[in-house]
């Protein structure tokens, strides 16, 4: 590298809010696919079989289950 270093300093004020974004669209996604989390448990909304396709219930709340 004949002594020239990366600048990481954008770097390292754009990773933390990167890493934020990251989690909010995988649980958003996972939200879209019928899991969630409850204080430490993980839930997943009931599923019903039909042929080849496992189908969720995405438009209740776990909350109230």
């Amino acid at each position: 590298m004949n002594g020239q270093y990366m600048n990481k300093s954008k770097l390292k004020s754009y990773a933390p809010q990167a890493r934020k974004d990251f989690i909010a669209a995988v649980t958003a996604r996972a939200n879209l696919l019928g899991l969630s989390e409850a204080g430490s448990k993980l839930e997943v909304a009931p599923g019903e079989r039909k042929g080849d396709i496992a189908c969720w219930r995405t438009d209740v709340s776990l909350n109230n289950w």
